[in-house]
């Protein structure tokens, strides 16, 4: 089994996430990364 870079699982899922707001999707993927 590959291990995965952390972080690179919250990007991959939330990276594209269209939050109207660019500093908002990076906050997303923060927020994921520290939950993931």
């Amino acid at each position: 089994m590959a291990m995965i870079h952390e972080g690179s699982w919250a990007m991959a899922e939330f990276a594209g996430a269209d939050m109207g707001d660019a500093r908002l999707t990076k906050r997303l993927v923060k927020l994921a990364d520290r939950l993931g």
